[in-house]
């Protein structure tokens, strides 16, 4: 979306679905895959922090802290929307779920398709 949404707000390119669950605010008048025909279809791009394995609570909460900081203000939040990004500032354990939950979704596919790295 962070590519793709300046081009089709510029015209140069022609969307045709967002692959999230809901529209994106940066492209609202893109239908989802879902409402284009095709139910239960999600594929999100994701990016993390992180810190090495065993550093304490503390820096890592300090950590997140000072991004919600930077990147909490309202001007920052709807910069991002206007990107196609929706900021999601969760706890250690809610990111931790959230790429064991991925790691499950994706290892699926890769087996189910007989997937393998080159």
């Amino acid at each position: 979306m962070l590519e793709a949404a300046p081009q089709v707000q510029a015209g140069r390119l022609r969307a045709i679905a967002v692959t999230s669950r809901k529209r994106s605010p940066a492209l609202p008048d893109i239908p989802t895959i879902a409402e284009a025909g095709l139910p239960g279809y999600e594929f999100l791009g994701w990016h993390a922090l992180l810190a090495p394995k065993g550093t304490p609570a503390s820096i890592t909460n300090l950590l997140r802290d000072k991004l919600k900081v930077a990147v909490g203000t309202p001007e920052v939040t709807q910069q991002l929307q206007n990107q196609g990004l929706d900021l999601v500032l969760g706890t250690p354990d809610e990111l931790g779920a959230h790429i064991k939950a991925e790691m499950q979704k994706w290892g699926t596919v890769v087996k189910e398709r007989g997937m393998k790295a080159d």
